[in-house]
């Protein structure tokens, strides 16, 4: 149980470090859009929702998807709206949410388990 609170913020950190490597060194690569649009999609939902704490997996990546898009679609409308239509910072600004709330679940989790290896008291 111990490793598993750590299983999703890594996950998220890994694919978010896996999403920039592609873009930068293999922009035109054909496996850019297989590793980019389904982070999009799942990275930064997944990462924020994660913080709620809700225990089931399947209501965490319903709720994952719709944020994930939810985000994708407000950043995109930022840059729009301020006349500066920049792709890589938009997936720039996406990974830094996504690294931010896995930072916090990580400590949290992290926390916990410092707690569950203390013991009852």
């Amino acid at each position: 149980m111990s490793a598993q609170r750590l299983l999703w913020p890594t996950a998220c950190s890994l694919w978010t470090i896996a999403v920039g490597t592609v873009v930068l060194v293999a922009p035109g690569s054909p496996i850019r859009p297989l590793v980019v649009l389904p982070f999009l999609l799942v990275g930064p939902g997944i990462s924020l929702v994660r913080l709620l704490g809700l225990r089931d997996v399947v209501l965490e990546l319903t709720l994952a998807c719709s944020v994930g898009i939810m985000l994708a679609t407000l950043v995109a409308s930022a840059m729009a709206y301020f006349g500066g239509w920049l792709p890589r910072l938009g997936l720039a600004v996406l990974m830094c949410i996504t690294l931010g709330a896995s930072l916090i679940d990580a400590l949290r989790a992290r926390a916990a388990l410092r707690i569950e290896a203390s013991g009852p008291r």
